[in-house]
């Protein structure tokens, strides 16, 4: 499955997705948004990703792939907040509602899940995305989504009973950020959507192989 490319507006520069991105994005975007997403959450959603990966002031200190931002910012596919992620086993977060059993076992099933276990509705739209065929349908300086207090004051609910949405600007009004590279991100090229083979694609040229919880090593 060919990749779309993704590129700043301020310099140029452009970022190929990768297949870790693809199988990521996909059981993220399920663990945010649940089965059947809609293409407007899923627009949001990725995009908010995308646009904050790429004009983050230090992406190059904190992220080199994509995956990488995904995985930092979105709770249910975080390492840290599996039950022996770093999170869940501190005093500060290990008997709250953030690291419960039920959520701990979300976790596990979207860990384990194979690529073409996760919902049909969750790779459509990462497979889109992937390939630079979804579009920003919303605001497109979204850089973050949350549901908690600090969202509701400075966000934008697009969806009714979703996820309250900020843009550059309202991050920085609300305290969580210093500042944002200048401009957007926008398609700089696509790829195509290969017949609803999503991940295996990739998987089956020999070049990856997908290991249990995350993980994904090159293996030439």
């Amino acid at each position: 499955m060919p990749s779309g490319v993704f590129q700043r507006t301020l310099d140029g520069a452009t970022y190929a997705m990768i297949p870790e991105d693809l199988d990521i994005m996909a059981r993220a975007l399920y663990g945010e948004e649940g089965s059947h997403p809609s293409e407007l959450a899923a627009s949001a959603t990725l995009w908010t990703w995308m646009n904050r990966f790429m004009l983050h002031p230090k992406r190059d200190k904190h992220w080199r792939y994509f995956y990488e931002l995904i995985q930092d910012h979105s709770q249910p596919v975080n390492p840290l907040w599996r039950r022996n992620g770093k999170k869940c086993l501190s005093a500060k977060y290990k008997n709250t509602d953030h690291c419960s059993e039920s959520r701990l076992k979300r976790r596990d099933m979207i860990a384990d899940w194979s690529y073409d276990e996760i919902p049909a509705g969750c790779r459509q739209w990462a497979e889109a995305m992937y390939a630079g065929l979804l579009p920003q349908l919303l605001d497109n300086t979204l850089v973050d989504f949350a549901t908690n207090k600090v969202a509701k004051t400075y966000g934008t609910q697009y969806i009714p009973g979703g996820q309250w949405y900020l843009n550059k600007t309202q991050t920085i009004e609300a305290g969580l950020m210093k500042t944002w590279l200048p401009g957007n991100v926008v398609i700089e090229s696509t790829g195509s959507v290969g017949g609803g083979q999503g991940l295996g694609i990739a998987l089956a040229t020999g070049a990856w192989i997908l290991l249990t919880g995350w993980a994904i090593t090159r293996l030439i």
